[in-house]
């Protein structure tokens, strides 16, 4: 928690992955372990207290969604809103 507040000082969001891997197709099949590290980089800022959200990026060579997240200071869900619109209205053009 001590970092992403220390790095939160100098700027408004920060950006990073949502998951280690690209999406994967609905019906396949993962080990418990798997699954687990899928939520390797959210699960630091959740317990951190901080927002976050969500937004697809990109997609890989078999159209699956690629997603990045954005982080924000403690109870700054307007600055963080701003950002994921800011960011869709970027990738869009």
């Amino acid at each position: 928690k001590a970092k992403y507040e220390e790095i939160l000082q100098d700027c408004d969001l920060i950006f990073m992955p949502v998951t280690p891997t690209t999406a994967f197709k609905f019906d396949t099949q993962k080990s418990p372990m798997q699954t687990y590290l899928e939520d390797v980089y959210t699960i630091s800022v959740n317990l951190a207290g901080l927002g976050g959200i969500s937004v697809p990026v990109a997609k890989d060579k078999e159209g699956l969604n690629i997603s990045a997240q954005l982080i924000c200071k403690a109870y700054d869900e307007q600055t963080l809103l701003d950002g994921a619109l800011s960011l869709e209205q970027m990738i869009k053009n």
